[in-house]
């Protein structure tokens, strides 16, 4: 009777195990496919967050730079602050607008808190909008200028004349008069003359040269002729800031080929 009762038991416990084991499989299965589904929620978050930076446009670029700098100052816990947006005209082919952040809590992150905030801020960009902006902070009556945390010799726009050789080969004609197929992208000689002013214009400029990339192929950069000797370069780089940190900037150069080693900057834009 006791090695019964003793089997009827090893049964009973046999059967809880299966049982047990069984409850366990489900859970998992269930939780496996909950992980899957969580995970292609996210993939589809993330393919429609980099949907909506593709088709930001001229029109809804400030709109975009507004957004993102109010989360960013809301990352800070900087509540104070007002943002005030201002056209400023057009440069080289990109429409500007200024973009200033008025808070006095800025003024008392620790420079750590500062150089982080202007990190992030620099990495907001929308330069396939064709819209650039400086932006600045002003706070209990400092002012902060950033341009991509790149910080600029000369402003952000001059005009100079510098006549070096660059590097061209002696094969310079004098322009034809300007025809109906101008603006045109640029080649040959000309696109390598163009490249080469462009960057050293923007090295110029830099406030730290020696630290510039260019890490785009001159036969991919985008060059255009917009009139019988007048370039126009549209491109991208990155130096070190004054904190020491390497960042990522857009340049828009126009420059006025004079003669076959020569040139002029007519316009200049660093963002």
């Amino acid at each position: 009777m006791e090695e019964n009762s003793f089997t009827s038991k090893e049964k009973k416990n046999n059967k809880l195990i299966k049982k047990s084991l069984f409850i366990v499989g489900i859970v998992t299965l269930v939780l496996i496919v909950f992980y899957f589904i969580f995970q292609q929620y996210n993939r589809t978050d993330s393919s429609n967050i980099d949907q909506k930076k593709t088709i930001i446009t001229t029109e809804n670029a400030e709109e975009a730079y507004i957004s993102d700098t109010e989360t960013l100052m809301k990352e800070f816990n900087i509540m104070d602050a007002y943002i005030e947006s201002i056209p400023d005209g057009e440069m080289a082919g990109f429409k500007l607008f200024r973009l200033t952040v008025m808070s006095d809590s800025f003024e008392y992150l620790s420079d750590i808190e500062k150089a982080n905030f202007l990190q992030k801020w620099s990495a907001v960009n929308y330069s396939e909008s064709k819209v650039a902006v400086f932006r600045t902070v002003e706070s209990n009556g400092n002012v902060y200028e950033f341009s991509s945390g790149l910080t600029l010799k000369n402003g952000e726009a001059f005009n100079r004349e510098t006549v070096g050789d660059v590097g061209i080969q002696e094969n310079y004609t004098e322009p034809i008069p300007l025809g109906p197929e101008y603006p045109k992208m640029a080649s040959g000689d000309d696109k390598k003359f163009a490249y080469e002013a462009a960057k050293a214009a923007v090295l110029e400029v830099l406030f730290a040269p020696t630290t510039a990339i260019f890490p785009v192929e001159i036969e991919n950069d985008d060059i255009w002729e917009m009139s019988p000797g007048i370039f126009s370069i549209q491109s991208y780089g990155d130096s070190q800031n004054k904190f020491g940190a390497m960042l990522r900037f857009q340049y828009a150069v126009k420059i006025e080929r004079i003669n076959w080693n020569s040139y002029k900057v007519l316009d200049i834009l660093i963002e």
